[in-house]
C-alpha cells in the first residue's frame, strides 16, 4: 500500500473512532502536502471540580512544524501543543455544567485540519458544599435555569412559580447559613407538607448556584436575583387562578387588585380585595407610586365592647401608607404595600373595643407576585363551532335577574354569531344574534345595540384567555369533547386563596352528591350540602340541599324546596349547571351556569373556568 493509501485508511479510522464526526482538513489546492491529524476521542464527560487531563497525539506526515489555534473553546480548558502531542487540561466550575462544542486547528504551514470536540459536564452532589450566607441573600426574587421563579419576601413568606401550572406559596424561616422552606403540594391527598433546605454551594459574579433538597430528592440550580425593578407596562396576572383581574401597568399609573387579610378581636379575622388606580413616577432607575389621600377600603368589624358588654359594628378605613416596586425580572412584578387600619368615627374610645387599639397601632404589610402575560391579536375563528369564555354578556330573561353570561358563543360567519345563554334552575337555553368585527387588535360584539370589547393574551400558565373590557380574564377554547357528566365525577383544585393559605377544591362523588367548596381534596362523600342529576345533554345540574333531609333524592328535595319557596318561607333555591367542555391529563374546563333565589332575590350568571383534575389514587 502506497503512503497516500496509508493516510486515506487512517483518516477513514479516525473519523470512525473519533467520537463526534473527526475532522476536516485543508490541504489548498493542487498541493501533495497533507494536513495534520488528532488521534483519540473527541467527545468526552467530565465531572464538576474534577481535574482531568487529557493527551492526544498529533502526526503530521511530512513532519512539518505544527501550530494549533482554538475557536469557542471554555476559558477552564488550557491546550497546549508541545513534541507532537495535545495536551487539554480542565477542571470546571459549577456554572459550566452543560454541553460545551469547541473546535482546534492543527496547521503545518501549508495545509490545515479542524477537528470539532465535545465535552458533557456533569453534577456531583458529593461536591456540594454549603456556603453560609446571611438571610439578605436569600430575600428577593429568583430566576432559576429550569424557567421557574422563586420569590422570597421580607415578611418570611413567599410564593413558587413552576412553568408547569404548579403554584405553591410557601413560608420561609432563616437557619445557619441558608433557609428552610415549608410548603404544601397543591394537588395531592396524602403526605402534602413539605420541608425543602435551599442553600448556596457556589456563586460567581451575578449567578448563584443553589441546591433545593427535601427528604426525598435534590434540585441543582442555577440562578440570578432580580437587581432592579420591573417597570415593563402591560397586563399582569395573578398565579393563583386560572380566572382574575387583569392587573395593568400603564406609563404613569396602576390598576390593581390587592389582596389583604388582617386578624382583630378574640381570633376575629377578615380578607378582600381592594382595588386602587394609582398614579406613577417613573425616572431611568424605578417607578415611585403616588399614594391616595382617600381609603382605599372600607367596611364595618365586629368588635367585643366591654360597657356595653357585647358585641357591637365599628366602621373603618384602609388606609394606604406604604407601596413600592421591588426588584424583579421583566415578566414578574413584585409589589410591596402598607396599610393601617383608622377609625371612621373619630370620637370612638378603642379602649372600649377588644383589640382595637393593637389593631390601630399596627402597620400590615403584604406582598403581591404578578405575572406577565403576553398580548396576543386576535385569533382566527373556526365556524359553526362553540367557544367558551368569560364573555360576561347581558341577557334580559324573564324569569331572572341575568348578571353576565354568554360564555358559549358561535361565530356563524366572519361578521355574525350568536351567544348561548343557560338558566341553571330549568336548563333554559337561549340564542341571541350578534355581529362582531376585529378593530385595533380586539374582539368587538355589538348584542343588543351594546359593544362588547375583548383583548386576547397568553398567560404565563400557557393559557389563551380573552380580557373582558380591559378588567376581567379567562380561559378561551374551542370545544373538543362531547360533555359527559362522568368527566365531573372526582375532586378539582381551584386554586389558592390570595389573601390567605387555604387551598380550594370541588368535590362531587359517585353517590349523587357533592361539595362544591372544600378546602382539601375528598375521596368519601360526608356532606349532603348539594345533590346532583345528570342531564341528557351530558350536564350535571347540582342543587344546594342543605335545607332538606340527607335521604332526599334530588326530585324531593327540588320539589319541597320550590314548595316553601312558594309558601314564602326563608329558604334558598341554588342551582349549578356544569358542562365539561375541554379536558386533558392535567386540566379540565368547565361551563358553569348559577341561578340562585330567596325571598329578596332571584339572579342569575355564567362562569368559564380551568381546575386541575386531582388523581384519586
Amino acid at each position: 500500500m502506497n503512503k497516500g493509501m496509508l493516510i486515506f485508511a487512517c483518516c477513514l479510522l479516525l473519523a470512525g473512532c473519533g467520537g463526534s464526526g473527526g475532522g476536516s482538513s485543508d490541504s489548498g489546492s493542487g498541493s501533495t502536502n497533507t494536513a495534520p491529524v488528532i488521534s483519540g476521542a473527541l467527545s468526552f464527560d467530565v465531572t464538576v471540580l474534577e481535574s482531568r487531563v487529557l493527551t492526544y497525539a498529533v502526526t503530521d506526515a511530512e513532519q512539518d512544524a505544527v501550530t494549533v489555534s482554538f475557536a469557542n473553546k471554555p476559558e477552564w480548558i488550557e491546550g497546549a501543543l508541545q513534541n507532537n502531542q495535545l495536551t487539554l487540561s480542565m477542571k470546571p466550575g459549577f456554572f459550566d455544567i452543560k454541553n460545551h462544542t469547541f473546535s482546534i486547528t492543527l496547521s503545518d504551514g501549508k495545509a490545515k485540519s479542524t477537528y470539532d470536540f465535545s465535552v458533557n459536564v456533569t453534577d456531583d452532589s458529593q461536591r456540594w458544599v454549603q456556603i453560609n450566607k446571611a438571610e439578605s441573600e436569600f430575600v428577593g426574587q429568583w430566576s432559576f435555569d429550569n424557567n421557574s421563579k422563586l420569590v422570597l419576601y421580607p415578611n418570611n413568606e413567599g410564593v413558587y412559580v413552576q412553568q408547569d401550572d404548579n403554584i405553591s406559596k410557601l413560608s420561609w424561616q432563616y437557619r445557619n447559613g441558608y433557609v428552610e422552606l415549608h410548603t404544601e403540594k397543591l394537588i395531592c391527598l396524602e403526605e402534602c407538607h413539605e420541608s425543602i433546605e435551599l442553600y448556596m454551594v457556589a456563586e460567581k459574579d451575578h449567578l448563584r448556584r443553589l441546591i433545593l433538597e427535601s427528604d426525598i430528592a435534590a434540585l441543582a440550580v442555577t440562578a440570578t436575583k432580580a437587581q432592579q425593578q420591573n417597570m415593563a407596562e402591560g397586563i399582569y396576572v395573578t398565579p393563583q387562578f386560572s380566572n382574575g383581574k387583569a392587573q395593568q401597568v400603564l406609563a404613569n399609573s396602576i390598576e390593581f387588585e390587592l389582596p389583604i387579610h388582617f386578624e382583630f378581636g378574640y381570633g376575629s379575622s377578615t380578607s378582600f380585595m381592594a382595588a386602587i388606580e394609582l398614579a406613577t413616577v417613573k425616572n431611568d432607575k424605578n417607578k415611585t407610586v403616588q399614594l391616595p389621600a382617600e381609603p382605599i377600603y372600607s367596611f364595618p368589624i365586629w368588635l367585643h365592647n366591654f360597657n356595653a358588654n357585647e358585641s357591637t359594628s365599628v366602621d373603618v378605613d384602609i388606609q394606604l401608607v406604604d407601596a413600592e416596586f421591588l426588584p424583579s425580572e421583566s415578566d414578574i412584578l413584585v409589589f410591596s404595600y402598607g396599610v393601617k387600619v383608622t377609625l371612621k368615627d373619630a370620637t370612638i374610645n378603642p379602649e372600649n373595643y377588644i383589640g382595637l387599639s393593637e389593631l390601630l397601632d399596627t402597620e400590615l404589610r403584604f406582598f403581591a407576585t404578578l405575572l406577565k402575560a403576553q398580548s396576543l391579536p386576535v385569533p382566527e375563528f373556526d365556524l359553526n363551532v362553540s367557544y367558551f369564555s368569560g364573555f360576561r354578556l347581558k341577557h334580559d330573561f324573564t324569569e331572572s335577574d341575568f348578571v353576565f353570561g354568554g360564555s358559549e358563543v358561535i361565530f356563524t360567519s366572519n361578521t355574525e354569531g350568536k351567544a348561548i345563554f343557560t338558566l341553571a334552575a330549568t336548563q333554559q337555553k337561549s340564542e341571541q344574534a350578534f355581529t362582531w368585527r376585529v378593530a385595533n387588535e380586539q374582539l368587538i360584539i355589538t348584542l343588543d345595540g351594546k359593544n362588547y370589547t375583548y383583548g386576547f393574551i397568553k398567560t404565563p400558565m400557557g393559557d389563551i384567555s380573552i380580557v373582558a373590557g380591559q378588567d376581567w380574564y379567562s380561559p378561551f377554547v374551542q370545544q373538543s369533547i362531547e360533555s359527559k357528566t362522568d368527566d365531573l365525577i372526582g375532586s378539582f383544585f381551584y386554586g389558592n386563596s390570595i389573601t390567605g393559605s387555604d387551598k380550594y377544591y370541588m368535590n362531587i362523588f359517585p353517590n349523587y352528591t357533592a361539595s362544591l367548596f372544600s378546602f382539601y381534596p375528598e375521596t368519601e362523600s360526608t356532606s349532603h350540602y348539594n345533590k346532583w342529576r345528570a342531564e341528557t345533554d351530558g350536564a350535571m345540574t347540582i342543587l344546594y340541599s342543605f335545607a332538606c333531609a340527607r335521604e332526599d333524592s334530588f326530585s324531593r328535595c327540588e320539589t319541597d324546596l320550590e314548595q316553601r319557596y312558594e309558601n314564602n318561607e326563608p329558604v334558598t333555591l341554588e342551582h349549578q349547571s356544569l358542562k365539561v367542555v375541554a379536558k386533558d391529563d392535567k386540566h379540565t374546563w368547565i361551563h358553569r351556569s348559577i341561578t340562585y333565589k330567596n325571598r329578596s332575590i332571584n339572579r342569575s350568571y355564567e362562569h368559564f373556568e380551568k381546575v386541575f383534575n386531582v388523581p384519586m389514587n
